[in-house]
């Protein structure tokens, strides 16, 4: 999670059910070149009275390429997020490429894939602005 934050500082962090994990655990979210979706799930377990952490899993990244963003008018005279589609790029991938993209300082390439640099989506602030939203709803429960 350290080397996700220090790569990644505008991540968003979420406590959800993730598979094989008790609930809740670890989701790291952040966005990248305007043009992707990069999140992290570290499935969790609890003790049995569920009091404190007794282990961490292997962490499990995705990296999604977002081709568009559908929007639609939020009544007030804005526009939100109505949704995306996604592009070409989809990768999943575990600890040893997660750590192979950590010593390369988050370059991708390392691990075979072409990520676009200076080819916004349209509209891609809105799933920024989705994500942030997200976890402020956590914050505020």
């Amino acid at each position: 999670m350290k080397d996700f934050l220090a790569l990644y500082p505008d991540t968003v962090v979420q406590y959800l059910k993730v598979s094989g994990a008790d609930f809740p655990s670890l989701s790291l979210s952040t966005t990248l070149h305007d043009r992707y979706e990069f999140r992290m799930d570290i499935p969790v377990k609890y003790s049995d009275d569920h009091l404190k952490i007794v282990s961490y899993g292997e962490p499990e990244c995705h990296l999604m390429e977002v081709a568009s963003v559908s929007t639609r008018d939020d009544g007030a005279g804005g526009i939100e997020l109505e949704g995306t589609t996604g592009g070409d790029l989809q990768k999943h991938f575990g600890l040893k490429e997660w750590e192979a993209l950590v010593e390369s300082k988050g370059d991708f390439s390392v691990l075979g894939f072409k990520v676009e640099k200076g080819k916004p989506v349209p509209n891609f602030e809105l799933v920024i602005k989705h994500l942030k939203s997200s976890e402020r709803r956590k914050e505020n429960q």
